[in-house]
């Protein structure tokens, strides 16, 4: 289904959009940081967002506008392209009751230049529950970025094994992840490819066996595991276990 902004299924409920913030700003503190990263772009929680895009169950679409969007794909494999601004694009969101199957789709993610932030899967994930993330491609244009292949919290004996997911990033300092996972007594891990534009950027794989490639600038890589499987380029600056 497509679905453009200004056009159909613009949502007029924020109170999806608050919970996202409030599971990323969880997320994002889990995260290896230096104080200077933060300012420039957790400023887009505070932004006033011209337009709220939801998606549906189904295999969908969405195309955001020429101004700051909100754009969510739920259910369903969802291409999402939110264009230039300051952006928030989710691919799959949910609160999961226990027991129950919440796997996430296969997305598509293109945020464009501005200060974005892209999201594959963000999940609540209730006991005895399958929260296991999608495949999804996140590509950021120009801009400082945060984009973060899988955002769970998970409860006990549930499934929140990431995808396998592919992060790439354009010009600007940009945090890339594969797997921001907060698991408790449960699965959790990803195979993930990490690509750093030009920039001074932060890469964190997560659990699992991950490959980084850093560009031009200081690329620093916050959790290198060997023993996990995990391959960096020379140029990255390596961090963790070894």
């Amino acid at each position: 289904m497509k679905i453009l902004g200004d056009k159909e299924y613009v949502s007029k409920s924020k109170i999806s959009a608050i919970f996202i913030v409030m599971m990323l700003l969880v997320g994002v503190a889990m995260l290896h940081t230096t104080s200077t990263f933060f300012p420039a772009q957790l400023s887009l929680t505070s932004e006033v967002f011209a337009e709220f895009i939801d998606g549906t169950d189904d295999d969908d679409d969405l195309t955001g506008t020429d101004d700051s969007d909100n754009i969510e794909g739920r259910g369903g494999d969802d291409n999402i392209d939110s264009g230039d601004e300051n952006d928030l694009n989710i691919g799959d969101t949910n609160i999961c009751d226990a027991n129950a199957d919440c796997s996430g789709g296969d997305d598509k993610i293109d945020s464009g230049d501005g200060n974005d932030i892209n999201i594959g899967d963000n999940v609540l994930c209730n006991s005895g529950s399958d929260c296991s993330g999608g495949d999804d491609k996140i590509e950021s244009g120009d801009g400082n970025d945060i984009n973060l292949g899988d955002n769970s919290i998970c409860l006990a004996n549930a499934d929140c094994s990431g995808g396998d997911d592919k992060i790439k990033s354009g010009k600007g300092d940009d945090r890339l992840s594969g797997d921001v996972l907060n698991c408790i007594s449960s699965e959790c891990s990803g195979d993930d490819k990490l690509n750093a534009g030009q920039g001074d950027d932060l890469l964190t794989g997560g659990p699992g066996a991950d490959k980084f490639k850093c560009g031009k600038g200081t690329d620093k890589v916050t959790d290198f595991n060997k023993d996990e499987g995990d391959k960096a380029q020379k140029s990255c600056e390596i961090f963790g276990p070894f």
